[in-house]
Formats: C-alpha cells, sequence, structure tokens
C-alpha cells in the first residue's frame, strides 16, 4: 500500500474536489491535486499518476464534449504540447525534487491570485510568439500535469463561439493526457506498480468528482465557480510553498 490512512483520505479528498473542478471547467484538476498529493508521494510517481488520471477523467466526459471541435486550432497545439513534454520531462527526472515543488506550489499560488484579481488573460499574440508560449505550457504539463491554464488562454484568444472553446478545451486535454501517457511510458515513469495501485485506489474519487462538479455546472453561475477555484488554488499552492520553502 502506497498509502497510511492519513494519507489516503487526503489524497483522495484532493482527487475527489480536483475532478469536481474538471467536471466543471473540462482542464484544471492537477492544480488542485497535484500539490496536495506532492505532500504525500514522490513527484516522479505523482505527475504520472495525474496525466493517468486526467486521461481517465477524459474518456469519461465521452464524446458529447468534442462534437464541435476546432480541429484546425488542436492540431496546431500537437508540435509546441509534445515538444514541451520532452523537455519537462528530462526536467522532471534530472531536477532536485525540492525545487521542483516548490516551483509547483509558486506556479499555482500565482495563478489563483491572478484569477482573483481579474489578471488572468493571455493577450493575442503572433503565432511564433505563441509557439513558444504553448511549448513552456508542454514543459508545465511535463513537470506538474499543469500546462492546460496556458491552452486554455491561448484558445479563449482564437475562439469566439462558446461551444466550440469547450469542445476544444475538452479535446485538448484529452490530447495533453493522451501524449504525457506515451512519453511518460516511453521514458520509463509508468512502469511502476506504486502508480497502478495508487491509481486503482483513487478512481472512486476521481469519478465522484466528474460527476458531482458535471451537477454542479447546471446549478451555480461561473462567476462563483472562477472565485471558488482560484481561492482552493492559492491555497494549495500556498501550502507547498510554505513546505518546501
Amino acid at each position: 500500500m502506497p498509502f497510511d490512512g492519513y494519507s489516503l483520505f487526503a489524497c483522495a479528498a484532493a482527487v475527489l474536489v480536483a475532478y469536481v473542478i474538471f467536471g466543471l471547467t473540462s482542464f484544471g484538476a492537477p492544480l488542485v491535486s497535484a500539490p496536495v498529493l506532492a505532500h504525500f508521494l514522490p513527484l516522479p510517481l505523482v505527475v504520472p499518476l495525474q496525466s493517468t488520471l486526467d486521461l481517465i477523467a477524459s474518456l469519461v466526459l465521452g464524446g458529447k464534449e468534442r462534437k464541435q471541435v476546432d480541429w484546425s486550432e488542436l492540431k496546431w497545439l500537437l508540435a509546441p504540447m509534445l515538444i514541451g513534454m520532452l523537455l519537462g520531462t528530462t526536467l522532471l527526472i534530472g531536477l532536485p525534487q525540492r525545487v521542483t515543488l516548490l516551483a509547483l506550489g509558486a506556479f499555482v499560488m500565482l495563478f489563483g491570485i491572478a484569477g482573483l484579481t481579474g489578471r488572468l488573460r493571455l493577450p493575442p499574440v503572433p503565432r511564433p510568439v505563441a509557439f513558444v508560449t504553448l511549448t513552456f505550457g508542454g514543459v508545465l504539463s511535463a513537470l506538474f500535469s499543469a500546462g492546460g491554464p496556458l491552452y486554455v488562454m491561448y484558445l479563449t484568444n482564437r475562439i469566439a463561439d462558446p461551444t466550440v472553446l469547450r469542445s476544444t478545451i475538452a479535446a485538448t486535454a484529452l490530447t495533453s493526457a493522451v501524449l504525457r501517457v506515451t512519453v511518460f511510458t516511453l521514458s520509463g515513469l509508468m512502469a511502476v506498480k506504486a502508480l497502478w495501485i495508487t491509481t486503482a485506489i483513487l478512481l472512486p474519487a476521481l469519478f465522484a468528482g466528474v460527476f458531482l462538479g458535471r451537477w454542479l455546472q447546471r446549478v451555480l453561475s461561473a462567476k462563483i465557480n472562477r472565485a471558488l477555484i482560484y481561492a482552493l488554488l492559492v491555497a494549495v499552492g500556498a501550502s507547498l510553498v510554505w513546505r518546501f520553502a
């Protein structure tokens, strides 16, 4: 067992809350769960675990979310996403864990603060600049499973139709998860027994979170959802900074 009783409860609760957010937004689960999981599990286990959970959650949402995908935008994302993931995987294996965990906490905390203050927006930029930005998103995806916000900010500036935007975000989350799992498999990070035991243990929390999130999407306003999510990100990011600073 990779958990004692307290760790199991904390990790399951984090995954439940994270995938409620995923059910609401179609992205963003790792920003909540990865910092909490990193308190109890080594980061080289947390990141492939989070990627596996993301892949399962994206498949759970089904084809309905992807009926109106803007495939031209999604295809353009593939190259910077993959290049960044290859770079990020190299850093994940080579960097000291304390440095990586501190960077994860700082990133999540600052992202939450930016969201609460209304400054979370990527201005429209030329495609070459966007390529660099999205490559950095791939690095964040491999290091922390946290590249989703950059992809979403980019797509928000490119797609005006809310239905098409949501469908494209969902398809991007699935594509990112597939690429991460593939890269981590080739690098050997997936060949760990504890990863699959932990995934099986946390699946009930994932399923409950996704379906609860889909229900809350119908009963809560988008403004309230965003404020709660950003406040939660500040809290979990700060906890990781406090522990590893």
